[in-house]
């Protein structure tokens, strides 16, 4: 990049492993994104129960089509530089 070139904010994707409300890995990502905005990123929170995501199953896909959440997950990805991810595993 030329120190002409207008830099853009980076795009990060956070996501908390697990939905339940008030879960520590959910603060975690929420206070990750807290960081990476003042740092100068931009930050989409995700909300997984939002999305209704269900179990994988091809066989399932094969006949329905992939699920509109998982469609929608998909774009997610597609449209940030990066993932941040807060896991109990």
């Amino acid at each position: 990049m030329t120190a002409t070139a207008s830099a853009r904010a980076p795009r990060l994707l956070v996501i908390a492993g697990s939905a339940r409300i008030g879960s520590l890995n959910r603060q975690l990502a929420e206070m990750a994104a807290r960081r990476a905005q003042a740092l100068g990123a931009e930050t989409t929170v995700v909300d997984l129960r939002a999305l209704e995501l269900p179990v994988y199953d091809e066989d399932w896909a094969q006949a329905h089509g992939k699920p509109a959440g998982a469609r929608r997950l998909r774009d997610l990805f597609a449209e940030h530089d990066g993932l941040i991810l807060s896991s109990p595993e």
